[in-house]
């Protein structure tokens, strides 16, 4: 099978583990891997930084790389440009999304390959720190890379537990993440891909779920195919995933997608993620709601 792996880039700290993880993979039942990387507005440093690691996957049998700068310096995260832009150009129909401070364990692809054949759609959590004493120092990564085991105390299956809570309500669409998903090509255009007028961080994934999630497809949430995410912001509730300086952007996302599906369920979900806000951060977002 052809797949296109999609990653935006901004700033990646953790890029010599990710393309690590990517060099790692096994890839026998694999024919071709697409690696996109599309930079929204790195710094030089970072920009360097990321194409020194990029060049090691050059050499990889049966992975094409390409690295694309899309800024322009306007001070925007076009985040949803950058994948709607790239699926247009990749030649695989399997979609691959994950963040740039995802880590992919050896067998990602061929246990992925299980769920393809028969699934539009396959999305699934990730591990992520619990504790905001442990950092990636104090994390074995080769050994998750190679043989997909990591002490799990220090962390949880974020987002698993809101899945499973949701399911119930048929709400699920609201925690979704384009952190670690696969979905065919068919799908992403037939829904028309991200919104590209969200120009900023916060919202964009969960819109674009909504509507994935109207059309009916044939969808998996798997809780056994797990990646790693190596983010340093680590949070203190399942909730507040998000800094202070960026809710008012999110209120800003919130309300315009309200608008624009003017549900009585986008309305209960939007209520919900702001009742779970800290009190502090809510004034920060009261004047746009």
């Amino acid at each position: 099978m052809l797949f296109s792996l999609i990653i935006p880039l901004y700033n990646a700290d953790y890029i010599d583990i990710q393309i690590k993880s990517i060099y790692s993979l096994c890839l026998d039942s694999v024919e071709e891997l697409d690696v996109v990387f599309v930079d929204d507005g790195s710094s030089d440093e970072y920009k360097i930084l990321c194409k020194e690691n990029i060049e090691r996957l050059r050499g990889k049998e049966k992975v094409e790389v390409k690295y694309v700068d899309l800024w322009e310096k306007n001070g925007k995260n076009r985040v949803c440009l950058a994948r709607n832009l790239w699926v247009k150009e990749v030649k695989s129909d399997n979609l691959v999304f994950i963040d740039q401070d995802t880590v992919l364990y050896r067998n990602y692809f061929k246990d992925l390959e299980a769920f393809t054949k028969w699934k539009d759609v396959v999305i699934w959590p990730y591990l992520w720190y619990n504790n905001l004493k442990k950092n990636i120092e104090s994390t074995d990564i080769d050994n998750f890379i190679e043989n997909w085991y990591i002490d799990k105390e220090n962390f949880e299956d974020f987002r698993m537990n809101f899945y499973e809570e949701k399911q119930e309500q048929w709400r699920i669409w609201e925690f979704f993440a384009a952190s670690n998903l696969f979905m065919k090509k068919g799908v992403f255009e037939d829904v028309w891909g991200f919104d590209e007028d969200i120009v900023s961080w916060g919202d964009e994934d969960v819109e674009f779920w909504y509507r994935v999630f109207k059309k009916w497809y044939n969808i998996d949430f798997v809780g056994e195919s797990r990646v790693l995410n190596l983010s340093d912001k680590l949070y203190r509730e399942p909730y507040n995933i998000l800094e202070k300086d960026k809710v008012g952007t999110l209120g800003d996302n919130w309300l315009r997608n309200l608008k624009k599906h003017k549900t009585e369920e986008y309305l209960r979900y939007v209520l919900d993620r702001y009742n779970h806000l800290d009190e502090d951060w809510k004034d920060e977002v009261k004047g746009i709601l």
